[in-house]
């Protein structure tokens, strides 16, 4: 989205930037779009109103991260980004669209990653995606780690990070 409007991906958008791209992108693609929502542009309430605006836009699913915020590292404590995820969900009532939350792969405490999937599933996400990209995989073959977090965690995952030579 960003690239759209001759800016690097770095945080510089509105969501009101993402309602328009996504609203445009939608109207000439039958396509289900996934939009990646970063931290929901904030609080929980903001996860609400940026779940509940592009799902209006017509996106097909929803990604918000535990993250602190973008630039910034860390995730949040794991109770207030159940509240984010929780919010979220809220905001996606009654549409068709689907919520993914994120979380960061920690190599030194994997059950790290796959607890905050499991409490963000019971808040309402409809699918998850553990992120290699700040920790790398412990396991330079990421296909035997998506393998043990298929083991470790519920429901439909979604794994980014793979390419072909894994």
């Amino acid at each position: 989205f960003a690239n759209s409007y001759g800016y690097p991906d770095l945080g510089l958008l509105t969501l009101n930037d993402f309602v328009d791209v996504t609203r445009r992108i939608c109207r000439c693609s039958s396509l289900p779009m996934i939009v990646d929502a970063e931290e929901g542009f904030g609080r929980a309430i903001h996860a609400y109103m940026t779940a509940e605006r592009l799902a209006e836009a017509g996106a097909g699913g929803i990604l918000i991260t535990d993250l602190l915020d973008i630039g910034i590292k860390g995730m949040l404590p794991v109770d207030e980004a159940v509240q984010r995820f929780r919010a979220a969900k809220a905001g996606l009532k009654g549409t068709d669209c689907i919520l993914v939350a994120r979380t960061e792969f920690t190599p030194e405490n994997p059950q790290l990653a796959y607890d905050r999937c499991k409490r963000y599933l019971d808040a309402g996400a409809d699918m998850t995606l553990i992120h290699f990209g700040i920790n790398k995989a412990y396991d330079t073959n990421k296909t035997r780690v998506c393998e043990e977090i298929a083991k470790n965690v519920p429901g439909w995952k979604w794994f980014p990070d793979l390419q072909a030579s894994d």
